[in-house]
């Protein structure tokens, strides 16, 4: 092993921190003009072999192997694997992925732009510094201070993987070509390493976005499959309906019957147009060919004729109707028909899964720039997993079966007219209650 007494006097002394230029601090050609130390076959095979023996282990250990060779083979007082990364805000630093010696809890980033691994990536060629932070000020801090780095590049055929590097804290310890040529064996060992671990995390990621896609090409699928069964059944269904109703008109002459029969053909031709249409708008706002056309709108007198059908249904289904709409609503600029697509929706969602007994509550804010229209129902929750999926088309919450009706595509309808109309929708569902908020732009109407 080495001895620190053995070690040739060096003229090199270290300089009070000042003001220095790069080729100050650079001393590579040092390496070849010192007596290299003597080389221990036995101790580097026995430290290599140990390192092989870890190559399927977990990476973090592996690393942190290395350093810790290159200070034993090397007498290092600390040792480290520098890796360039990018951090989420742009800044390019490098990250001390493994550590070892004096500087084992050193800080585990430093800015690219200074750095001495960056120099020595740049030139591409290990590099020897002497009292580097005379020139590096940001390694001023580091205590005990660095008396020499020995960094050398981790290159492969296509990527600048990082840096290995060794430092002496003390005057008397120089490292010399012997150290170089054992940190060159050691920085391939290492750049095959990185490469490999970087080479089996690209493909478990691979591995993990493939399982990703199929799962959500796999969801589609059923989503599709489900629509599909749903929006035939819906069409079937009013077509089965109107044919018995035609085939009873054929069968009867009685006035009062074929009145009834009418009603059922009329009930299910508005049930089948209405499917008909949920699709058409949706294509057309899917497409992006649907504008906004704002008209002044008295916006209390015109909320209340939108609401006045649903009362009855209302009071039929046995539940409570509660407004809270303010009297001095001003006049504003609204897109009739989409806005009244929104709250008929809500409204027709309210009425079907509000049980009897319960409260529908519809109320009216507003602010300076904003119009919030809240739906609330009581007696219902929404599950909390289904509540992210609840505005995705085709979607429809598990519930009881008599609220499986429908194709999914009221809630969807209303996230894209609300999105086309510059607002937002919100949903919260707990404690039995669950509340719909719509919030728009408000602007007011110019009145002459």
């Amino acid at each position: 092993m080495l001895s620190l007494d053995s070690l040739e006097p060096v003229s090199l002394k270290p300089v009070a921190f000042e003001q220095v230029k790069l080729e100050d601090i650079t001393i590579t050609e040092q390496l070849f003009l010192r007596s290299p130390r003597a080389i221990d076959a036995e101790a580097e095979n026995h430290a290599f072999n140990r390192l092989a023996q870890q190559l399927t282990g977990s990476p973090q250990t592996l690393l942190q192997s290395l350093v810790s060779v290159a200070i034993e083979i090397c007498q290092a007082g600390s040792a480290g694997i520098s890796v360039p990364e990018t951090e989420t805000n742009g800044e390019e630093i490098f990250r001390w992925v493994a550590l070892a010696g004096a500087y084992a809890h050193a800080e585990g980033k430093i800015s690219r732009s200074f750095s001495l691994c960056n120099v020595c990536l740049e030139r591409r060629s290990p590099q020897l510094y002497f009292y580097p932070a005379r020139y590096f000020e940001n390694f001023q801090q580091l205590q005990p201070p660095m008396v020499e780095c020995l960094i050398i590049p981790l290159l492969t055929s296509t990527d600048d993987l990082g840096t290995i590097w060794i430092v002496s804290h003390h005057e008397e310890r120089r490292f010399d070509a012997e150290d170089l040529r054992v940190m060159n064996r050691l920085a391939h060992f290492t750049a095959i390493s990185l490469h490999q671990m970087k080479m089996r995390q690209a493909a478990e990621i691979a591995i993990e976005r493939e399982r990703i896609a199929r799962q959500e090409a796999e969801a589609a699928i059923r989503i599709r499959d489900e629509f599909i069964a749903t929006v035939s059944h819906e069409l079937r269904s009013p077509l089965a309906n109107m044919k018995m109703a035609i085939r009873m008109l054929n069968l009867t002459n009685r006035e009062e019957q074929d009145g009834k029969y009418l009603r059922i053909l009329e009930a299910e031709c508005d049930r089948e147009v209405a499917l008909v249409n949920d699709l058409l708008d949706l294509q057309r706002l899917e497409a992006g060919v649907e504008t906004v056309k704002a008209l002044p709108t008295p916006l209390k007198k015109w909320l209340l004729s939108v609401i006045a059908p649903f009362q009855a249904r209302i009071h039929d289904c046995q539940q409570q109707l509660e407004l809270q709409i303010p009297a001095d609503l001003p006049t504003l600029m609204v897109d009739t028909g989409k806005l009244e697509r929104i709250v008929t929706e809500l409204l027709n969602n309210a009425c079907k899964y509000t049980p009897p007994g319960e409260t529908i509550q519809f109320s009216v804010s507003l602010t300076p720039n904003l119009v919030e229209l809240s739906l609330s129902n009581t007696g219902v929750e929404i599950p909390p997993e289904a509540l992210p999926k609840i505005f995705d088309k085709f979607y429809r919450a598990a519930g009881p079966s008599q609220h499986k009706t429908g194709t999914g595509l009221g809630l969807s309808l209303v996230h894209k007219l609300v999105d086309l109309m510059e607002g937002k929708i919100l949903v919260k569902s707990h404690h039995q209650i669950t509340t719909f908020t719509v919030v728009l732009p408000r602007i007011e109407a110019l009145m002459d």
